[in-house]
């Protein structure tokens, strides 16, 4: 979410992040909606920024240095070149995301490191990614709503595929409303869930093979063969021509 004093304005784009989520497309964004999204972004893509861009890479190395000399099997015939290595691994991420990421396992508070042992250049990349996660998520959120509101509105069902579209909004209410499954066991549920986020993607696979905008009932895709069923298939849709 934006930060901001300004309540409506949070308010507003949560309501479009919750349609984006929701599968909606072709809404449109206020233009101050767009300029504080815009604004946003331009502060996610600074703290971003790797220092091999930045020129930083000098206190990437120094940061370190000073953390691996906390333990002494982190000691090598050649340290420079060790830090080199070391800086070289490292230099695709941001300044504080390294610095806070060995600053963390340094303090022995990322779970399963040993503290006993000086962490690889893996680790200390790893951890660092872990600590960017809701940056980048943020990020990708925000560009994904742009992108949403600049796409073309999904057309009309035909009115005679409102009866079927409002039952299974009404199943789909059912199975959110039922916890558990009679008579099933948790790992059946479990392969079931499985299948279906396969099944799901699978539906999403061929809406982009046909280059149609997934129509979607309550968060959930509806599969083409179903809609060409009901006659509720986009007639703007185009299919890839088959070589």
């Amino acid at each position: 979410m934006i930060p901001s004093t300004d309540s409506e304005l949070n308010q507003l784009l949560g309501n479009f992040l919750y349609r984006l989520r929701a599968g909606e497309r072709g809404f449109q964004l206020p233009d101050r909606t767009r300029e504080a999204v815009a604004m946003r972004l331009r502060v996610l893509d600074t703290l971003l920024l790797p220092t091999f861009k930045t020129g930083e890479k000098g206190r990437v190395r120094a940061a370190i240095g000073l953390t691996l000399s906390g333990w002494i099997n982190a000691k090598t015939d050649d340290p420079g070149k060790t830090l080199d290595l070391l800086t070289e691994a490292l230099c695709d991420l941001p300044l504080w995301a390294v610095e806070a990421a060995l600053r963390d396992l340094f303090q022995g508070k990322v779970f399963g490191c040993n503290v006993d042992f000086a962490p690889s250049a893996a680790r200390m990349h790893s951890h660092a990614e872990f600590l960017m996660r809701d940056i980048l998520a943020e990020q990708a959120q925000l560009k994904a709503l742009l992108v949403a509101a600049s796409q073309k509105a999904l057309p009309a069902l035909p009115p005679m595929s409102k009866a079927v579209h409002e039952g299974l909004l009404e199943l789909s209410r059912k199975l959110k409303d039922s916890d558990a499954l009679p008579g099933v066991t948790l790992a059946e549920q479990k392969r079931r869930e499985r299948q279906a986020d396969m099944e799901r993607e699978n539906i999403l696979a061929a809406y982009r093979v046909n280059k149609m905008d997934p129509v979607m009932i309550d968060g959930m895709p509806v599969s083409l063969s179903l809609l060409a069923r009901l006659g509720a298939v986009p007639r703007n849709a185009k299919k890839k021509a088959v070589p």
